[in-house]
């Protein structure tokens, strides 16, 4: 072959390995960035709606990686306030919650860390000075001080001085009262607001705390496992993971805890970080020798964080499961289950559970206790310019290309207020 047939031959497979870009203007594109990031921010679905008709027509020429690349971009947001925010004021649960922020100095070029505390009863009555002060200990024990944006919601402080948070988190009740799930809603809603607010890295969320907060951070792991680069429940209770600890093999889990801990017994984590790891989980379990709840242990946090730190959310496991206890959010990973019933809440009883599976181009499903599966797709999971075929309870369901579909990509964003890693989906029946 001659030189130049060489270099022809070489452009064309360039030609035909490069992403294939949408007949989109400059100016259509900043339209289109300015509907998708209104369309997240907007909490009356009337409005969305009428966002999304005006740019129905020119998203449906978008191919795959753009969908993942403009839904991606509208997500972190752009307001800045370096130190310390006492109040922040976000919706969720049809009511007004707060959280506190805390951000660095010197505001960087790109997108920062998030670390969430859920939040602690015994700071209920704290004064503001005295919220900074308990946040500053942790940064500066991490060595975080100008590397993350902090929050630490008032959820539990909240609840716990209006009389509502032993009812909420009671283990048993009726699916129609409020939960554990109901908190966990409210604390996710307030990293999700945090995620459209400020410059965050949706793919480096990390979830931390101690004792009741570390209780919470292993619910929200379970609730949520697919939001977070890491957890880390320090010193904590697992009762309520029994059943569901599973929820958290496909996410790591940093577990500080002493051997002599009065108020949670020792055997809790080593329960958990052994429950994980024959799982098939990542675990690193680091007890202190002698150590009670907070004395020997919560030092350490020094020793893990620049650990989790260097951790990035695997959006796409090759393997993982989830037991829903019932339809608050049905989301695990790149699956959403629809249709979840349940008459109880019921941590010990989830009437729900899916698993995925990846194989080259090959998704394995099953699903169970829920009507219908959405599929979530996208071009660093799969090639999405080849055929996908699913397999759901052992049956083949799917074997085609799917379309780009960036109405789902902005949607599944929005409610996660997370995205950039789907642009197509399958609707499946579960039979």
């Amino acid at each position: 072959m001659s030189r130049l047939a060489i270099v022809i031959a070489a452009l064309a497979i360039g030609l035909l390995a490069a992403p294939v870009r949408a007949d989109v203007s400059a100016g259509e594109r900043k339209k289109l960035e300015k509907a998708f990031a209104d369309y997240l921010r907007q909490p009356d679905a009337k409005k969305r709606a009428k966002t999304w008709k005006g740019v129905k027509a020119l998203a449906g020429k978008l191919t795959f990686e753009e969908i993942e690349e403009l839904v991606g971009a509208a997500v972190p947001g752009n307001t800045w306030k370096k130190g310390f925010t006492p109040t922040v004021k976000y919706t969720s649960l049809g009511e007004e919650w707060t959280y506190s922020v805390i951000a660095p100095k010197k505001r960087p070029k790109g997108l920062l860390p998030l670390v969430v505390d859920p939040g602690h009863g015994s700071w209920r009555e704290n004064s503001d000075k005295e919220n900074e002060g308990g946040m500053r200990t942790w940064l500066k024990t991490a060595g975080a001080e100008n590397d993350v944006i902090y929050i630490r919601t008032r959820v539990i402080d909240r609840l716990s001085n209006d009389g509502r948070y032993d009812a909420w988190s009671k283990a048993r009740q009726p699916m129609d009262q409020p939960n554990s799930d109901s908190i966990a809603t409210a604390l996710l809603d307030a990293i999700n607001d945090a995620c459209l607010r400020y410059p965050v890295d949706p793919d480096r969320v990390f979830v931390q705390g101690i004792s009741q907060t570390g209780y919470w951070t292993w619910w929200l792991g379970q609730y949520a496992p697919d939001r977070f680069a890491a957890i880390a429940p320090v010193g904590s209770r697992t009762l309520h993971m029994r059943q569901l600890v599973g929820n958290c093999t496909a996410v790591p889990v940093f577990l500080l805890h002493g051997t002599a801990d009065p108020t949670c017994p020792f055997g809790d984590a080593k329960w958990a970080a052994d429950a994980l790891k024959k799982r098939g989980g990542t675990v690193d379990f680091r007890p202190t020798e002698g150590g009670g709840h907070m004395n020997g242990v919560f030092v350490r946090f020094g020793e893990i964080w620049p650990d989790m730190a260097k951790l990035t959310r695997n959006p796409f496991p090759k393997k993982f499961e989830r037991k829903l206890v019932g339809p608050t959010r049905p989301d695990a990973y790149w699956l959403r289950a629809l249709g979840v019933e349940a008459d109880e809440f019921n941590p010990w009883g989830a009437p729900a559970r899916v698993t995925g599976e990846i194989d080259g181009q090959t998704l394995r499903i099953t699903a169970e206790g829920c009507e219908k599966v959405v599929v979530l797709l996208g071009t660093e999971m799969l090639d999405l310019d080849e055929s996908v075929t699913i397999e759901l309870n052992g049956r083949k369901v799917h074997k085609k290309r799917v379309k780009p579909d960036a109405e789902t990509a902005l949607e599944v964003a929005r409610l996660r207020s997370d995205g950039g890693h789907f642009s197509a989906a399958v609707t499946l029946t579960v039979r």
